[in-house]
């Protein structure tokens, strides 16, 4: 119905999304190319693969707006961007007169298909479309990189964060909120306007950000309830608490196993966490369930240390 190839239409679902979420309707990101689309003289003849970002701007000059027209207007955009796409975003910056970066994001679609999405954690999908998470960071791009990528599966999408900027809970979000507006875009009439989309506005980070402090707060709590530091020792156990890692896990994921080389302290949170021994017989048997305030002693905390257990997450009933 919208006569536009995959690529056009994650982006212009992005475009929704961030319009949303800071009511308006202008908004930018960066995209990644990696094709020979600029006038560069004797590009055939250059080998390697010509990769930039370079800027989206998508504007749809008020929300009655329909998507359909916004994805239209951003073909043409991005048409028009192609021709200058060997320009670096330093170049455009130098050329605004603009110190900060130019975007803090960006979206890489792979036109290639993947064999295997190995690796990738499996997330809520719709039909042709698939949502799956990630927590690896590339420290030569920016703080966010959504990767679109095809399978034999279908279209999935893979979000890529720094973690020392973005937390789990933050993407997973943003995760939430772009499936939303994917889903209402797929299951939409032809004259669905971006006003019709519904998609909360940034302040649904604000309940995620307060968790997260929660949190960090009854680890600060529990890690001088240890006894193992001096009151002079606060600022450390404060920054101790900043760095530890937030990580949620469903009933029967996999936290880590037998053999398996560790080196972090792990604490729960919340829930329930088993821990098993493999069997003379092969079976993995029980050994206990810890409850939250537990430290999952399997894992040492010796640098390299082999895990002598399983750890798996449990139901809370």
């Amino acid at each position: 119905a919208f006569h536009a190839t995959q690529n056009n239409l994650m982006q212009t679902a992005w475009a929704v999304l961030l319009m949303k979420l800071y009511c308006t309707d202008d908004c930018m990101f960066g995209a990644i190319t990696s094709g020979r689309d600029a006038d560069v003289a004797e590009s055939s003849k250059i080998a390697g693969g010509f990769v930039n970002a370079f800027p989206v701007r998508a504007r749809a000059e008020g929300q009655e707006v329909t998507v359909a027209s916004l994805v239209s207007l951003l073909q043409k955009q991005i048409i028009k961007s192609l021709g200058n796409s060997h320009v670096s975003p330093g170049e455009i910056r130098k050329a605004l007169g603009r110190q900060e970066p130019l975007f803090d994001h960006l979206l890489n679609f792979h036109n290639f298909m993947q064999v295997k999405s190995g690796g990738f954690s499996a997330g809520p999908s719709i039909p042709g479309i698939k949502l799956i998470g990630g927590e690896m960071y590339d420290n030569l791009s920016t703080d966010l990189v959504v990767y679109f990528v095809n399978s034999p599966e279908g279209l999935g999408t893979n979000f890529v964060y720094n973690q020392n900027h973005l937390t789990s809970s933050r993407i997973e979000v943003l995760m939430d909120c772009f499936y939303s507006v994917v889903e209402q875009i797929a299951l939409g009439s032809d004259d669905l306007r971006i006003s019709d989309i519904e998609c909360p506005d940034i302040s649904v980070f604000r309940k995620a950000i307060e968790n997260e402090q929660s949190v960090r707060e009854e680890i600060e709590a529990f890690i001088r309830s240890l006894g193992l530091f001096a009151p002079e020792h606060e600022p450390f156990i404060h920054q101790l608490a900043l760095a530890a890692k937030l990580e949620t896990f469903e009933e029967d994921d996999l936290i880590f196993k037998e053999g398996q080389k560790v080196s972090d302290l792990m604490y729960v949170y919340d829930g329930f966490v088993e821990l098993s021994r493999e069997a003379s017989d092969g079976w993995m048997k029980s050994l206990m369930v810890l409850k939250s305030q537990k430290i999952i002693t399997a894992t040492g905390i010796v640098d390299g240390a082999a895990s002598f257990m399983e750890a798996q997450a449990v139901s809370k009933t």
